[in-house]
């Protein structure tokens, strides 16, 4: 019997796309009418991943769905781009059997895949470009404020360890208080380095001051 090798025609028809991100690469899972009709796994590239899905399920319409994570917006956004609907996800939404806990890059984009397109996933509010450039700015300036609290920590701490302050000094650790309270150091060794936690204190504190 002769073999059929006529391909598969997507024209019209829908296919759902699971993508499993890393930082490397993007492990994809495509499912079309209740079957996986293409695995594979391809640089982290969202302009390469979406030309590639156009290419495959030419004339279809696409859907996709990625977890929320590290990567962010920006694979969602070139799908958008070339007209693929895409979803990201919560992962903690994601449902599990309780007998398939065991997860591989294949089977976590194979879930994702069967999942929407039982339409039983739903995404996440994706934030507009401006709102996660602000979204940066207000956690980096957060996270410096909490690296200068931090360094201050370790200089009281090094200073009461030495015997130089008491335990239940409440004095903010100001150039003032620090250069007074070094001047009283036994040693070389501890002003070297509270001299270089205070060092990293002003740089935190100047970038905190600059965003």
């Amino acid at each position: 019997m002769k073999k059929n090798t006529k391909a598969r025609s997507y024209v019209g028809k829908e296919v759902f796309i699971g993508i499993d991100v890393h930082k490397k690469t993007y492990t994809v899972v495509a499912r079309f009418e209740e079957e996986v009709v293409k695995k594979w796994t391809t640089k982290a590239s969202p302009q390469s991943l979406a030309q590639q899905l156009l290419k495959y399920f030419d004339g279809a319409t696409i859907y996709s769905a990625y977890e929320a994570g590290f990567s962010g917006f920006v694979l969602h956004r070139e799908l958008e781009a070339h007209g693929i609907q895409n979803i990201v996800v919560n992962a903690a939404g994601i449902e599990v059997a309780v007998n398939n806990r065991v997860k591989t890059d294949k089977r976590d984009a194979l879930k994702l895949a069967t999942l929407l397109e039982a339409k039983r996933l739903k995404g996440i509010r994706i934030p507009s470009e401006e709102e996660e450039a602000h979204r940066l700015l207000s956690r980096t300036r957060k996270q410096l404020v909490g690296d200068c609290t931090s360094v201050k920590n370790k200089i009281r701490m090094k200073f009461h360890q030495f015997g130089l302050i008491d335990a239940d000094e409440t004095r903010e650790m100001t150039h003032k208080l620090v250069t007074e309270t070094l001047a009283n150091s036994p040693s070389k060794e501890l002003a070297i380095v509270i001299t270089a936690y205070w060092s990293v204190w002003k740089k935190f504190r100047r970038r905190n001051q600059e965003n």
